[in-house]
């Protein structure tokens, strides 16, 4: 099950036809899965309101640059770094 629906991404971008909605679950996907790289854990049943809001604007920056090179906002790594689990 994903950590972020995409209908809160959708409303995130203002969007409310169904047209991009499997555009908008593999980019949630996509950013699920950085989300999981960066934190070094695995996204559980009750994620951070944090983690999420990143997850969201990360998806949301997918979209807005799907076209471009831009690299992710610097927002989604403050918001998730507290939750980062380090290996030492």
């Amino acid at each position: 099950m994903a950590a972020v629906g995409i209908d809160e991404v959708k409303a995130y971008l203002r969007l409310e036809t169904d047209a991009e909605d499997a555009l908008i679950a593999t980019l949630v996907a996509a950013a699920e899965g950085v989300a999981e790289r960066f934190l070094g854990a695995p996204l559980g049943t009750e994620v951070p309101a944090a983690v999420r809001q990143g997850i969201v604007r990360l998806a949301a920056h997918f979209h807005a640059h799907r076209d471009d090179d831009a690299g992710p906002p610097a927002v989604v790594a403050a918001l998730w770094r507290p939750y980062r689990q380090m290996r030492l």
